[in-house]
């Protein structure tokens, strides 16, 4: 891991899918580092893909977060490539990372997918 953390996060080479962590109230910038709390299941298992992988998610914004989730419409349709650069699990499910955001990424399609590594 220390080989990759010392790579330019902008030269880190990105996959076509990505496990997509949902923003509420937030936005993260292609450059910036900041603190996110994931609480939600969803998320988490989401954090635990990219974390067991490359350490790279999309997070992208929501739209209305008091809005119904059955389908994907509150999302906006561009994100960030994000990358976990720590992460530290807490009580009740919640866990702290700390993430830059690579570059900008436009959101062609979102699935559900159970077949992820």
């Amino acid at each position: 891991m220390a080989d990759f953390m010392q790579t330019k996060t902008e030269d880190i080479p990105t996959p076509e899918w990505l496990p997509v962590v949902c923003l509420n109230n937030a936005v993260l910038f292609p450059g910036a580092t900041a603190p996110i709390a994931v609480t939600s299941e969803d998320a988490n298992q989401a954090i635990e893909i990219a974390v067991r992988g490359n350490r790279l998610f999309a997070a992208v914004a929501i739209r209305e977060p008091e809005e119904d989730f059955d389908n994907y419409s509150h999302l906006y349709s561009v994100g960030t490539i994000a990358f976990v650069m720590r992460m530290m699990r807490g009580a009740e499910d919640m866990t702290q990372l700390v993430v830059r955001g690579v570059r900008k990424r436009n959101i062609l399609e979102l699935e559900i997918r159970d077949d992820v590594p």
